[in-house]
């Protein structure tokens, strides 16, 4: 096998594992990526402010206008992550077709008609991540339910 032909079979390679572990629609990373990192940062002894974002009527919009439409809105929303933690050492992975892990060392905020997030500070080295994920995941579904008997009383 030529050296040529062996550079174009590893690069097809990465390419590969690249679309293994990245979202198709927005480019993020998904649960497999986010396994990696989680192995990465596992022997760091810094603070993470992580993250949950569920994003709001995602499967309305599918239902009323299609999935073209909902995808549209999955684009938005992430178009508007990538600028506004644009200068925010992050990482951000697509967890499921409407909830969005982030994970930075610095606070931020995400404007609320996007939707519903709660966060967490999370050690590595201090704490198990299943925790903080359960822990987030039922504040999720706490702070859904809160704006729906809002949405209701209004």
């Amino acid at each position: 096998m030529d050296c040529e032909k062996l550079k174009k079979e590893i690069i097809e390679l990465k390419e590969e594992i690249h679309k293994l572990k990245h979202d198709d629609l927005t480019g993020f990373g998904n649960r497999y990526k986010l396994k990696d990192f989680l192995n990465y940062i596992s022997s760091e002894n810094s603070d993470y402010v992580v993250c949950l974002v569920d994003l709001n009527n995602l499967h309305k919009i599918n239902r009323k206008y299609g999935w073209e439409k909902g995808n549209e809105y999955i684009l938005e929303f992430s178009e508007y992550l990538k600028k506004e933690l644009k200068y925010i050492k992050s990482e951000i992975f697509r967890i499921g077709g409407d909830e969005f892990l982030i994970f930075s060392k610095k606070p931020f905020s995400i404007k609320e008609k996007y939707g519903n997030y709660v966060y967490e500070i999370y050690n590595p080295l201090k704490m198990d991540f299943r925790k903080i994920f359960n822990k987030l995941d039922k504040k999720i579904i706490q702070s859904k339910a809160e704006n729906e008997r809002k949405s209701i009383n209004d």
